[in-house]
């Protein structure tokens, strides 16, 4: 017709959701985007590709604060339970089905529901597309492999070696990808590794694996990886992450900064405004120099 493929143009709207979502863009952004295609699927009547893509606006939202409760889809608007139950009744929905408790487990991880986190990796496991987008499965093996390192941590006793097994598996898929293709899954099984260095009292190696994830994140242009790195860090230790001056972001210079001095006593301020009786300062590129700078300077002197 003379609009063209409309099948084509909703699943398009669908795909674009999903990769703004993974690449880290603004939320605001993606926000419209899932909203711009939903109504253009609603003008078609393509059900199915405005679910896929209603279930991506509900992360979204909930990312942004927008629902009542952090981590839920839950609004006026969305009700879990009886979405799950349509899932539940469609057997031919598959696609759909991985999408949205792929979704519900990040959400609940990045909340720290880890139980509900874990029922929804279960849930999304049985839906793993194989051909599906290797960006989704490799964002369920992570989310999936940190949800279960944080019940290992604090979870009941007789379900640690159940969670630890399937850490291990989710670990061996990321490490698998990671050696055929660096570029796009190196910065995710370090993270697991990371974890499970934690857990096993490998502190060195915890430490080393941690930067190194986050090192392979933000120099291939993973900025949305960074998220469960804090996450995973937040686990089991406040996490404060500054926006530093001279940088864009909400920390305002007040005086001019004109040396090593100027930047160290900054950060000493800042560190005194937190309060924190013992800290470990972690950076990459500008912001380790920082820190460095710092603690050579003997301005940081409550670092552990």
């Amino acid at each position: 017709n003379r609009l063209g493929d409309g099948t084509f143009a909703g699943y398009s709207h669908a795909t674009l959701t999903i990769n703004l979502l993974a690449m880290g863009e603004p939320l605001a952004d993606s926000q419209r985007e899932a909203e711009a295609g939903i109504d253009f699927v609603r003008r078609f009547r393509f059900g199915l590709v405005g679910d896929m893509i209603s279930t991506v606006l509900r992360r979204i939202k909930t990312l942004r604060g927008l629902t009542p409760e952090f981590g839920s889809f839950d609004d006026t608007e969305f009700d879990e339970g009886r979405f799950e139950q349509q899932l539940a009744e469609d057997p031919g929905v598959s696609v759909l089905a991985f999408g949205y408790w792929l979704g519900k487990l990040q959400a609940r991880f990045l909340a720290g529901a880890y139980v509900s986190a874990v029922a929804a990796a279960v849930n999304a496991h049985r839906f793993v597309p194989p051909l599906g987008s290797f960006s989704e499965q490799a964002d369920y093996q992570l989310y999936a492999a940190l949800a279960r390192a944080a019940l290992c941590h604090g979870g009941a006793d007789a379900e640690r070696p159940r969670h630890k097994e399937a850490l291990a598996a989710h670990h061996r898929q990321l490490q698998e990808w990671a050696e055929n293709c660096p570029d796009n899954f190196e910065d995710r099984a370090a993270l697991v590794g990371a974890e499970i260095a934690r857990l096993e009292g490998r502190e060195v190696e915890a430490e080393r694996l941690y930067e190194h994830a986050i090192r392979s994140a933000r120099d291939r242009g993973f900025v949305a990886s960074l998220v469960p790195d804090i996450a995973a860090l937040s686990a089991s230790h406040p996490v404060y992450a500054v926006d530093t001056i001279t940088d864009p972001g909400r920390s305002t210079q007040s005086t001019p900064v004109r040396d090593g001095a100027d930047f160290a006593a900054w950060l000493a301020e800042v560190l005194g405004g937190l309060r924190l009786s013992g800290l470990h300062l972690v950076g990459l590129s500008y912001g380790g120099w920082l820190a460095l700078n710092s603690v050579e300077r003997g301005f940081v002197e409550r670092a552990a």
